[in-house]
Formats: C-alpha cells, structure tokens, sequence
C-alpha cells in the first residue's frame, strides 16, 4: 500500500527538489544529503548547498521528540567564517536582513509528497531571493554578531537558569543545546499561538503569545508587528494551500481520532465484552466444577467483563483506525491514511506493542482476580471469595451457621431507611455476614436461600440488623 511508505516518498521529493535548487543556481554550488537513502530508523536528512562563504542547510525531520511536529521541512544557514558549524534557522537570518519578513518558512505535518514539493517551491524562492544577502552576511562581522546575540538570547528563553547553570564550551554541552535549539524553535512555530497568526486571527494569537513568558527573537518582532496592523488589516503569511501547520493540528487534535476510538466503544466493546463473559463463564465452569452453586455466575457478570473490554477495544481501535477510516470516512481515506503515516511512526507503533502486552497481562489478571471473587457453595459448607485484591478466602462450614436473616429495611450511606430487602449470615459466635454489597437479592432469594434452608439453616425474618440475635436460646 501506497500510504505504507508515504514518508519515504516525502523524502525523495524533499532530495530531488535540494538538487534542483542547487543545479538551478548559475553558482553551480555543490550539494550532498546527511542520508542517501530513507530509513524508518532516520529521525532527520539534511540536504547541504555549499558556497564559499555559507552553507545553505535544507532540513526535513520525520519525527524527533514524541511532543515535536512531525514531517517538517525548514531551512538553516551555516557561515564558514563564524567557525562553530551552528545552523542559523532561516527566521534567524532574517532578523538581520529583513526584520519585516513574517512569511511561513517552516512547514510541519507534510503529509504528502506533492505538498512537499509546492512548499519547497515556496521556501527556495524565498532563499533564493535572500540568497546574495545571505553571502554578504558571511563577511559581515557585525551581523555575525548580531545573530550570535540573539541565538544566546533564544536559548536563555528556551532553558531559561538551566542555560547559566551550564558551561556551553563544554563539547556535550553544547551538542546538547545545539540539538534541542532547533527541536524548541520547530515546536515554538509548530502550536496553535502561531496557526493563529497564519489564519489570521490575531487577536488570539496576540493573547497566547502574552501567555509566553520568555519569547523567541523572532516571536518578539512578530507580536510587535500584529501589534502595529490596523483593525481589519489582513498580512498574508502562506497562502492558504500551503498552511500546512493549520491541517495538521486539526488532524492531531481532529475528529478523526474521536470518531475512530468512539466506534471501536460502540461497537466492538459489545462483542468483546460476550467474549470475555464466555471466557469468565467457561473458567468458572472448570474452576468450580465441584461447586453446589457460584455466585455472580450468569448475565451480571458481563458487567464487570466491560471493563477489560472497554479498554482492549480502546487499544484495537489504534490498529484498526484505517480499516475504520475506510468505513466510517471513504472519501477521506486516502488523505487520512497520509498523515496517519506522518502521525503515527516507529516509536508510537512500539510504544502500542508493549502496551498492548501489558494491557493483555492485566486483563488475564483481571479475568483470574474476578474468577474468584464470588461465594462458593459445596456440600459441607461455602467458601468467601468476596475480597477481590487478595488470594486468600474463608470457608464456612454449614454446621457453623446459626441462621439466615431477611431484613425489610436497610439505611443508606446518609443514615435514612430505605425499603430494601438485604440478607444476614449469622454465625453461631455471633459474627454477622453481610453481602448486600458483593451478592444481589435475587441471588440470596432464588438459590442461597433456599441452599441453606436444605442444609438445615434456619430462616429468619426482621425489619432492621438490630433485630438480629442467636436463635440457639430459642431451643433451650
């Protein structure tokens, strides 16, 4: 299936216009790929234009950190004369030639390969026009300067006293901040503050950016600048078609996931909950097979089987969100399945996996836990299973029990009577059973009753617990 490697066709697309970019140059600068080949192990490829003074650095990241965008293209600048191979990101660089710049030149969540294309177009003809600006900048010490500046000020917003706690001369240090710069201004043009500003809707964006505490340089120059419009006035920073960061945070916090995971309850929560009864009604069949009767032992125990099946049914509607796709949205399909392989990558299908055996061993465990949470009636005598955390149980011997007792009223958890039969175990030390809460009245009325009656139990009746005494005195 086509979708299957959706990733690596954005990724040849993403090398083949690098290279028209650079053979398209009169200059004739060379060019290479940090990867030749795409790889599902690859996190990001780096295409490099090379001139004399900079380096013109085309970055396509597939996934970084699980909270990072995905499918991003942006581009970078490396000057050769500034001797610290650090990649400017383009939004840098126009900090120092074109302030006023507030285009989109950083595109997450690609989900096809002809989008790739139609973005590249629209950011190469933006470094392009840049571009002698750009090899000017290499000889100029003082914008040199500048941009370092702001790159210190930028990672003092990022990581706020961890930044001067650390020495960033230190090697690991400083491959730690260089890494996590570029991961931090990809998320900081990656939110919805941001889509705001592209769509339009300045006033939100200017009320999520004054939620910031500390802002990038680039964030500064842009809420200066929403700041500056005049009421209606309109700034186009992409054309709709190439928002890519619009579509895809509808699809990240979309419907789609909704009406997967909303389907899957509906509708195979109920087929797996008979699946799991079938399996606690057989197991207590076998485990029990001795047993005169078995409490919870019929239609009521698919209620506690819901819960295993409410959650295996959350984690199969991950696995089968594109068969659900197909049903539930068909002429969506084909665009769902795009950025679904853009979404969901190598470590979230492991992360499912493992989830997946940890979710199968806790509902074995919950079967086994459930199996023996019940009273078991034998010949001689009934075992209480009722603690549902613990293996241990008491068996209670026939020839132990005073008496059984109806009661006609019962208080609530508010102290007030309510008209609710409840039965009373009563053993001859005295110790009272109750189970109202573990075994249902109709169990008590229609088989424990009438169990114990034959066992020679005696039947008692009252109207509250209070009234509940040893029968024994009766016969002396």
């Amino acid at each position: 299936m086509q979708q299957d490697n959706n990733v690596g066709f954005i990724s040849e697309e993403f090398e083949k216009n690098v290279k028209a970019f650079a053979l398209s140059d009169e200059r004739r600068p060379f060019y290479k790929f940090s990867e030749s080949y795409f790889r599902e192990d690859i996190k990001e490829k780096k295409g490099y234009v090379y001139y004399s003074q900079a380096v013109l650095v085309f970055a396509y990241s597939f996934e970084k950190q699980a909270y990072a965008p995905k499918s991003v293209l942006e581009c970078r600048v490396c000057f050769l004369k500034d001797h610290t191979a650090f990649e400017y990101p383009f939004y840098d660089v126009l900090g120092v030639l074109n302030p006023s710049d507030f285009q989109c030149y950083i595109f997450p969540y690609i989900e096809c390969a002809e989008r790739m294309r139609n973005c590249f177009s629209f950011l190469a003809n933006a470094v392009k026009r840049y571009l002698p600006d750009i090899l000017a900048v290499a000889e100029d010490e003082k914008k040199l300067e500048l941009l370092k500046a702001e790159r210190t000020e930028n990672l003092k917003a990022m990581f706020g006293r961890f930044y001067a706690w650390m020495d960033e001369s230190d090697s690991e240090t400083s491959d730690f901040f260089n890494e996590n710069y570029y991961s931090l201004y990809r998320l900081s043009f990656s939110d919805r503050r941001y889509n705001h500003f592209l769509t339009g809707n300045y006033k939100k964006a200017k009320k999520e950016y004054l939620k910031v505490k500390r802002l990038l340089g680039y964030e500064k120059r842009l809420f200066a600048f929403m700041q500056s419009l005049s009421p209606g006035e309109k700034y186009e920073a992409a054309p709709p078609e190439l928002n890519t960061l619009d579509e895809g945070l509808k699809e990240v916090k979309g419907k789609l996931g909704l009406s997967v995971l909303l389907f899957s309850l509906f509708c195979i929560t109920p087929f797996l909950t008979a699946v799991f009864t079938f399996l606690y009604l057989l197991m207590v069949r076998l485990v029990y097979i001795d047993a005169l009767y078995v409490t919870n032992f019929g239609p009521i125990a698919a209620l506690e089987m819901m819960l295993p099946a409410i959650l295996v049914s959350i984690l199969l509607s991950y696995f089968l969100r594109r068969k659900i796709s197909r049903l539930l949205f068909p002429k969506k399909h084909e665009k769902n399945c795009q950025y679904d392989s853009i979404l969901n990558r190598a470590h979230e299908e492991r992360l499912m996996r493992k989830l997946t055996y940890v979710l199968a061993t806790g509902c074995l465990i919950f079967l086994f836990l459930t199996i023996n949470k019940n009273l078991v009636f034998y010949e001689d005598g009934f075992k209480d299973n009722l603690k549902f955390f613990s293996l241990k149980s008491e068996y209670i011997g026939y020839d132990s029990v005073d008496s059984i007792w109806e009661i006609s009223e019962k208080k609530n958890s508010l102290g007030m009577q309510m008209d609710n039969r409840y039965y009373i175990i009563l053993l001859k030390n005295g110790r009272k059973l109750n189970y109202a809460y573990d075994v249902s009245d109709s169990q008590f009325e229609k088989k424990i009753v009438p169990l114990l009656a034959e066992k020679g139990v005696k039947i008692c009746y009252a109207v509250t617990e209070d009234e509940v005494k040893l029968t024994r005195s009766f016969h002396s």
